[in-house]
């Protein structure tokens, strides 16, 4: 559970060390004139992040739930497996 966390942040950072080193970078691209647009590595990066995000947060309370009813001795919910 705190492993999902821990990479949806993990690709957080990346994604805002990406669109800061790409700023820094494009302004001075366009100092020295030329163009600097944004490529598909920043886009693909705010898709991880979104899907990371989204499977944690269905990830987490599934876990939480699962937990809740392995106390009640569902065997689908056995660590047993």
């Amino acid at each position: 559970m705190a492993l999902s966390l821990l990479v949806v942040l993990v690709a957080f950072v990346a994604l805002v060390l990406d669109m800061v080193l790409f700023t820094i970078v494009g302004n001075e691209f366009v100092k020295s004139g030329f163009g600097a647009i944004y490529g598909w590595a920043m886009w693909l990066t705010l898709l991880t992040v979104i899907v990371l995000t989204s499977a944690a947060y269905h990830y987490i309370p599934a876990c939480v739930s699962c937990r809740e009813r392995r106390s009640v001795a569902y065997p689908a919910c056995s660590a047993e497996r």
